[in-house]
């Protein structure tokens, strides 16, 4: 029988004799991990995480300890913060505890027996929130790929889309490091699920710059009111609606929170591509607009954006060699010309038998793809 791993704390102070101290204090029951300032707490944070508690000094050199876990709870965000401080910075401590940097604050000296049933504490803060986290993935992420499910099936174009607006809005959050990926990346795949209602011509005509008439500017207009509906009864989705509704309204530039921004500036690079703009050119596009995006995630987008994509394993592929992972880098159409699948669409087993059905209707019968880049991934 294995023996349960002990819990991983990560001590930060520019003092060794109080690193030695608390590693006397918690060795026995904690794996105790020690960084001899920020800068350095960071790094193992990065390399050694992730870890259940950090503990953390407020005056150190270089980076105090409310500015520390402030850069911890963007790194790891589930990761509880503890912050140790003198009597003199008491007022630091209290604002860092208001303003969600840390779980509690300890002043010093701690006693063994305090600071051993805050960490108990902690550990079972930990505990909530990575319960939490799993329950999220499996029930809630569930529910939005049945959702990106259905969108597939019945509207195949916007579904394409939201994949690739996807993808541009993660690169975003990615290259900002933001604690909220996951509420980008479901509002970004689900901001299209009101295109449902439209007809797939509209779609097309929206997508390639082609004149819409009054009608199908109103009902493309109506599209992310009609997404927002429909996610008005899933728990939890309320930062994901959140980001929907201001993305999809204009606004002054640096008003709208950063999630709907990179959801908003991960929209428009895709119109200005889907008219057939390179990515250099859609960037350039995008710099000139008048809508003044936020200057710092433009940046990062675009060195994202223009040096992505150079890893990709791209080959050509027969229908009955599909498998689940794969990515469709180009659409899939049936013989009288209707969309079936759209490029960017993430292959799964529902539909590599809904393709097995329909093949003989399709305009051909092989496709290129994406092959997936992690090891675990099913392939050909």
């Amino acid at each position: 029988m294995a023996v349960p791993s002990k819990p991983r704390i990560l001590c930060v102070d520019d003092e060794p004799s109080v690193l030695e101290g608390l590693k006397l204090t918690l060795g026995r029951r904690y794996e105790i991990a020690t960084a001899a300032g920020g800068a350095q707490g960071l790094e193992l944070l990065q390399a050694g995480g992730p870890y259940e508690v950090v503990l953390s000094d407020m005056s150190m050199p270089g980076m105090n300890g409310a500015d520390f876990l402030s850069q911890v709870n963007l790194l790891a965000p589930n990761t509880v913060r503890i912050l140790l401080t003198g009597h003199a910075d008491i007022e630091s401590a209290i604002r860092a505890v208001n303003d969600g940097q840390i779980y509690r604050f300890l002043t010093k000296p701690c006693p063994p027996l305090r600071l051993g049933q805050v960490m108990e504490s902690a550990i079972q803060q930990y505990r909530l929130l990575t319960a939490e986290k799993e329950l999220l993935e499996q029930t809630l992420l569930g529910s939005v790929k049945v959702l990106a499910e259905v969108l597939a099936l019945a509207q195949p174009e916007a579904f394409g889309r939201a994949i690739r607006i996807k993808q541009y809005a993660c690169e975003i959050a990615d290259a900002a490091r933001v604690g909220r990926r996951w509420e980008v990346e479901t509002a970004a795949i689900l901001s299209q699920l009101g295109a449902v209602t439209l007809p797939s011509e509209t779609l097309m005509k929206a997508r390639t710059g082609q004149p819409l008439n009054s009608d199908e500017k109103k009902a493309l207009a109506k599209v992310p009111e009609l997404s927002e509906q429909l996610l008005a009864h899933i728990p939890r989705l309320e930062g994901v609606r959140e980001i929907l509704h201001i993305a999809s309204r204009p606004h002054d530039a640096g008003a709208a929170p950063s999630c709907a921004e990179m959801l908003r500036l991960a929209t428009e690079f895709d119109q200005f591509e889907a008219r057939g703009m390179t990515a250099v050119q859609a960037i350039e596009a995008l710099m000139a607009t008048p809508k003044s995006f936020d200057a710092t995630l433009l940046g990062l987008f675009g060195t994202a954006r223009l040096q992505g994509g150079t890893q990709e394993q791209i080959r050509q592929m027969l229908f009955a060699g599909l498998r689940a992972g794969m990515t469709l880098a180009e659409d899939i159409y049936t013989a009288e010309g209707v969309l079936f699948a759209a490029h960017g669409y993430v292959v799964t087993d529902a539909f590599v038998e809904r393709l097995r059905n329909s093949k003989a209707g399709l305009a051909a019968s092989e496709v290129r793809v994406v092959l997936p880049s992690h090891p675990d991934a099913r392939a050909a």
